[in-house]
């Protein structure tokens, strides 16, 4: 009988990896000059297969998007220089450029670069506008695979909206200036359970090579 395929060595696990992330976001955000700040942000949970695409049990991958309004995904700023500015940053850092072109109408363009520890990071010129951080597979800290809250970074709204896994259920850790009788609709709470992302790869494109 062949042996199993074993989970990639990996740095980090869920718990460890997602500050990691949400650092990177960050740091492209303070790259970026005059920034209008992102209008939301998404996560996403992923299965980690092994390659016959069988699910490796307790190993996940962790998805962190964040998004421009309409609006200001449709400026010049963040279409045109914040990918000039955000490739050259990305080089200096000494990430590996895996995906840097535009599509064929050049409506759109993507660029993503993979670091040393396998995360990687894609640069989304669309309809909207966004950053996509993926972890890779990562094993599971404890028995709870959600990552624990962090406030969102770039400017988007501290609401239950942006609460990316549904597991910031005290509503201390929203704005102040919320009301604190509003009742919180569960469908907001926990938005994206293993929901797939409406902003991912058309059809048979992955900037993420095998990691999902």
């Amino acid at each position: 009988m062949p042996k199993e395929a074993a989970p990639p060595e990996r740095e980090f696990d869920n718990e460890e990896v997602y500050p990691l992330m949400e650092q990177l976001v960050a740091d492209a955000v303070e790259a970026l000059p005059e920034f209008p700040g992102f209008a939301r942000r998404d996560g996403f949970l992923h299965g980690c297969p092994d390659p016959k695409g069988n699910p490796i049990e307790g190993w996940v991958t962790i998805e962190l998007t964040y998004d421009f309004s309409t609006a200001v995904s449709e400026t010049p700023l963040v279409r045109e220089e914040y990918t000039d500015t955000l490739r050259e940053a990305w080089i200096d850092a000494g990430y590996e450029i895996t995906w840097d072109e535009a599509s064929p109408d050049e409506d759109q363009y993507n660029l993503s670069a993979s670091r040393s520890d396998g995360i990687t990071l894609w640069w989304r010129v669309w309809g909207l506008t966004g950053l996509t951080i993926q972890s890779g597979c990562v094993p599971i800290s404890g028995d709870d695979k959600y990552p624990a809250y962090l406030p969102p970074a770039g400017g988007v709204p501290l609401n239950a909206e942006s609460d990316p896994f549904g597991n910031a259920l005290d509503p201390s850790v929203y704005a102040a200036e919320a009301s604190s009788d509003e009742a919180t609709d569960e469908a907001a709470v926990q938005p994206f359970d293993n929901a797939v992302a409406a902003h991912h790869a058309p059809l048979g494109i992955n900037p993420f090579g095998s990691q999902l």
